[in-house]
């Protein structure tokens, strides 16, 4: 995955070379290998290192039984964080759920996103309001614990981000390693199964396009995010 989808086919004509039976005869079809592979290791999506000189951009998801979180800078990826919800968070509404996705993303990244300007994006519209609703009405528990830890953060937008655009946080919080984890809220707020069937999935023509197309520039790493569901 690290190199692409595709590895074992580009990588095909050099591995042929190591069998027993194979005569060592290099050819440009094995010049052409070597040279996508050491493409793909600059093109392909890793992790940047972070500046805190630099916005951050964290986008959360809660899908009820898990939590996904991805801090980006200038649109490419820092860290990427998953975990199962403790049970007390399982019985909890969405939105305190949403609100846990975001509280530990900013726990977790606390040394960055306490320096520069903080754009937090969540596909829960409740979760951007809460600022407002804490200067207007006095809060209490769980929700007032996470306002004041919020308040750490000195420069900090929460914006709302329609699901569709929320793709990678979407994927990381519905890994199938955690068989239940996709869920969506009920009208009670609560949630219920997703039969997945709305998942997004590409290809393998388009996942060896994503691959390819990223010559000369950062690969849009998000559109990566369909592969969890393979």
């Amino acid at each position: 995955m690290f190199i692409g989808p595709d590895y074992a086919e580009v990588a095909r004509p050099l591995v042929d070379l190591t069998r027993k039976d194979s005569r060592s005869h290099w050819t440009e079809l094995h010049t052409q290998a070597v040279r996508m592979l050491k493409q793909r290791l600059i093109d392909y999506t890793t992790l940047q290192v972070p500046y805190t000189t630099k916005p951050s951009d964290p986008y959360t998801d809660a899908s009820g039984y898990t939590i996904g979180r991805v801090l980006e800078q200038a649109e490419q990826p820092v860290g990427f964080l998953t975990q199962v919800i403790n049970p007390s968070h399982q019985n909890c509404l969405i939105y305190n759920q949403n609100l846990l996705a975001f509280v530990t993303a900013v726990e977790r990244w606390s040394r960055l996103l306490q320096v520069a300007k903080v754009t937090a994006h969540t596909d829960h519209q409740a979760v951007t309001h809460m600022q407002q609703v804490k200067a207007s009405k006095p809060l209490r528990g769980r929700a007032a614990r996470s306002l004041d830890f919020l308040a750490e953060v000195p420069d900090l937008t929460i914006t709302y981000l329609q699901g569709g655009r929320n793709q990678v946080a979407e994927a990381l919080s519905g890994l199938s390693c955690y068989p239940s984890s996709r869920l969506l809220p009920t009208g009670n707020g609560h949630a219920t199964p997703h039969t997945g069937a709305t998942r997004a999935t590409y290809s393998s023509s388009r996942t060896r396009d994503l691959a390819h197309n990223t010559r000369g520039r950062p690969p849009n790493y998000r559109e990566l995010h369909s592969f969890t569901d393979t």
